[in-house]
């Protein structure tokens, strides 16, 4: 097996210590969409977990196709009972359905709109969010939000060579919102054309400042490129300022068209962007202490917990025994 460096999600590269008895992750996430509310950072953390020597599975219909993102399967799971395997199932909300009854269960909160700081676990499950000082009760996972390897590519423009403006309004648009017209040669960064990250990173490195009606990963990647946003209040999808942003958060950002937050949002983005990549500089770190943890756990857990009866009951297992089936059919009658 190939143990050179791996260049993971965010430019970085490790060299892994592949477990040959690891237990599989299976991660519960969203359909993957460009402009997401942090809804792809369980595609992030699938792929990173996978670069890293670690098997890990996506449940969703939707992935990248830049990430290495496989989908969970019945025949995978299959397997992996048969195999005496233990699954860390992962996810940013509840999960429903057989996924809930296995394994180890670990949450990974990552969404600053709807997040409660004082979220407390139920008996058994582990809980990590993707920031550090708004969760000091929780166990820290910092992934980058965008792949910062391929962000030093596109090279903000200094304020002065920057021209014209970007918008986004989808959620706003469908929960019934009046739409703004911001002149004939915005940027919609909604449209169908813009499809992956480095074309948004193109737009925002070039744009003088971004709009949105919603606080999303667009205007966390927005700063990142150099790029102003000003959040639009509104009844539909910003009733308040997100949680999230406050003092140093903030940068980069205005809160309204007021001329005060749009001077701050001016000239504090690219204050914004080096804190960022600063305290991403140990990301890797995090992810190593998080598989640490979960694989322990996962480890020490009985058989009988890790694949309850029920479980076992839901999964597609070919050829069974009459007597087998007899017993499974007994069993579901109850």
């Amino acid at each position: 097996m190939n143990t050179h460096h791996l260049n993971l999600i965010g430019g970085d590269s490790f060299k892994p210590n592949y477990v040959s008895e690891s237990q599989p992750y299976y991660i519960c996430a969203p359909d993957y969409t460009v402009i997401s509310s942090y809804g792809n950072m369980l595609h992030k953390l699938c792929s990173a977990l996978n670069r890293l020597g670690f098997e890990a599975l996506l449940e969703s219909r939707e992935v990248a196709g830049s990430l290495w993102t496989p989908q969970l399967t019945e025949a995978t799971k299959v397997a992996h009972y048969k195999a005496g395997k233990k699954p860390i199932v992962v996810s940013a909300k509840d999960v429903v359905g057989q996924l809930k009854l296995i394994g180890l269960q670990v949450k990974y909160l990552q969404e600053p709109r709807t997040t409660d700081p004082d979220t407390k676990p139920v008996s058994g499950e582990m809980v990590y969010v993707n920031m550090t000082d708004d969760f000091p009760k929780h166990k820290n996972l910092l992934l980058p939000i965008v792949d910062l390897g391929q962000l030093h590519a596109f090279e903000p423009l200094p304020a002065h060579e920057r021209s014209g403006v970007a918008y986004y309004q989808v959620e706003y648009k469908a929960a019934g919102g009046e739409l703004r017209d911001f002149g004939p040669d915005a940027i919609d960064l909604g449209a169908p054309a813009i499809d992956s990250e480095p074309a948004l990173c193109e737009i925002l490195c070039k744009v003088e400042r971004l709009y949105t009606y919603e606080y999303s990963k667009l205007a966390d990647l927005a700063r990142m490129c150099g790029c102003p946003v000003i959040l639009i209040p509104n009844a539909f999808t910003l009733k308040e300022l997100p949680k999230r942003l406050c003092e140093s958060a903030k940068l980069g950002v205005a809160w309204g068209e007021a001329e005060l937050e749009l001077d701050w949002a001016n000239s504090t983005v690219l204050d914004w962007r080096r804190e960022y990549m600063g305290s991403m500089r140990d990301w890797v770190k995090y992810l190593q202490h998080f598989v640490s943890e979960t694989q322990s756990a996962a480890a020490e857990l009985p058989m009988e917990r890790a694949w309850p009866q029920s479980s076992v009951d839901l999964l597609d297992i070919k050829n069974l025994s009459e007597r087998d089936q007899g017993e499974r059919a007994d069993r579901r009658k109850f």
